[in-house]
Parts: C-alpha cells; structure tokens; sequence
C-alpha cells in the first residue's frame, strides 16, 4: 500500500468542531477525486449578510450580464488551445471516420478530450458559483425568464461560451431571487410615459421621445424589471398572456393625456 497526496483538505481540515462522517472516492475519465461528507455546529456557520439593494440583472449575448447599477460582466469561456490541438490529432486517427474500427490511440485521445471538456465545465462552474454568489450579496435580485435555448438558433456561439444557463439556473434557487415574466417588456417600456418602441438587438440605446430618457438599454432593462418588481407586474412564471401583462402595466403606469398623441414610432400600452 502507498500513501496518495490529496489537494484541496485545506478547504475544511482545519475547521474547529468539524467532524468528517464519510467519502467517495469518484473516477472521471481516469482522473480520481474524493468527495467528503463532514459534520460542523450550526452555531459556527456565519450566515451572509445582504446588503438593502434591489437589483434588476440582465442577460445578454454582447455583455453576459448587466446590473440595474450599470455594473457590466462579461464572462466567456472559449475552447481552449489544447482542446482544439486534441482534436485536430483526434481526426487523423483510424476510427474517426465513420463505419471505421476505433484504435486504442483513437480511445485514448478521445478520453483526453473529455478530460479537457471537463476542466472546461469545472472552470465555467466556478465563474457561475462566484458570480451568483457577488449578486446575491444584495436583498432583492430581480431576472427575467430568459428562454436561453432560443437564443441558441442565432447567437450559438456566444450562448455557448457564456456561463447564461448556469448562472439562471443557480439564481432560480436562491431564496432572494424573483422572477419577471418572459413576456414582459423590459428592453422596450418607457415606465416614466408607457410607450413602447421597436428595440432590434443591434439598438444599444434606449431613447424615449417624449420624456427624453436615454439609456444603455440593458441598463434600462434592469432598472424596468425592478419597477416591475416593485409594483408587482407580472412577477413569477405565470401564465399571463401578453394582453392581460399589457393590462397590468398599464394599471401601473399614471400616463399623461398630453402624450397620448399618435407617435410613428412608438405604441403605447
């Protein structure tokens, strides 16, 4: 028998009271790691304190995400060097064409390809965990219901270097996260006069002609969905259909007579 070296124990070795109950050793792709089971007091865990903030967050494919604040992060995790390399010696092997026999050098290239896709995920995951957890830092974090799978058909490229998918589905279960319909309009609502203007992806800035607002338009999303929020339109994922969303903004919006002069470019609610 010999003895391993195991990284990472600095994590929990030195813990006071922390009492380890069990472990599994785990093989992926020949790679082997140890996940411990451990016991600690509940008086010792610090809880994280939030700040007082409501922040509305949006997701996008030219800045991944962007805060009510104005804070930008842009986070994308490209194919690395190494796995392009890989793959490029992976496609002169016997076995890569179909109906071809696989070689024993074709298997293992193909495992260290998986390895790299899995230090890939591993990477991605620890921007996502760090990521959602400097958002939830604040009291209220308000997110739309992003249909990122659609985004798929015109922006692959950029959904699949982002962290999108991973950091929605890690702030849907946080206790301080809330979500806005997927039919509300935050990119394309005036909240200050009800108007709502034709905002195609490649429009950056949100203008309204009658109440002069100009704004980055992520920014302005944010900010409309913590109005949302705040007013309770359309909240959670409900059923409402774009009519009766329409309906509640419309409620919620104390629109002035003066501008409800037609306007070609813009509807209002």
């Amino acid at each position: 028998s010999k003895l391993v070296r195991i990284n990472g124990l600095d994590q929990f070795i030195n813990i006071k009271g922390l009492e380890i109950a069990c472990f599994d050793i785990i093989n992926k792709n020949g790679d082997y790691y140890i996940c411990f089971c451990t016991y600690t007091d509940k008086k010792q865990i610090k809880k994280k304190e939030h700040n007082d903030k409501t922040i509305g967050i949006d997701f996008g494919c030219s800045n991944s995400f962007t805060t009510s604040e104005g804070v930008k992060y842009d986070v994308k995790i490209r194919e690395s060097d190494r796995l392009k390399r890989l793959q490029k010696q992976l496609s002169r092997m016997k076995g890569y064409k179909k109906g071809e026999k696989k070689s024993n050098n074709f298997k293992r290239k193909l495992a260290e390809i998986q390895k790299e896709y899995n230090h890939i995920s591993n990477i991605k995951n620890d921007k996502a965990n760090k990521l959602v957890a400097k958002l939830c830092e604040n009291a209220i974090v308000v997110i739309q219901d992003e249909q990122l799978t659609k985004w798929q058909v015109t922006n692959s490229k950029a959904v699949q270097y982002s962290i999108l998918g991973r950091v929605k589905a890690r702030l849907l279960k946080q206790p301080n996260v809330f979500v806005i319909n997927k039919w509300a309009p935050t990119t394309k609502l005036c909240i200050c006069c009800g108007h709502t203007y034709d905002m195609p992806t490649n429009k950056r800035i949100f203008e309204c002609s009658y109440c002069n607002v100009i704004e980055d338009r992520d920014i302005h999303a944010g900010q409309n969905m913590v109005w949302m929020y705040n007013n309770k339109v359309g909240v959670g994922r409900t059923k409402l259909t774009h009519v009766e969303l329409t309906k509640q903004i419309k409620q919620a919006i104390v629109v002035d007579e003066s501008l409800t002069q037609k306007h070609e470019d813009a509807t209002i609610l």
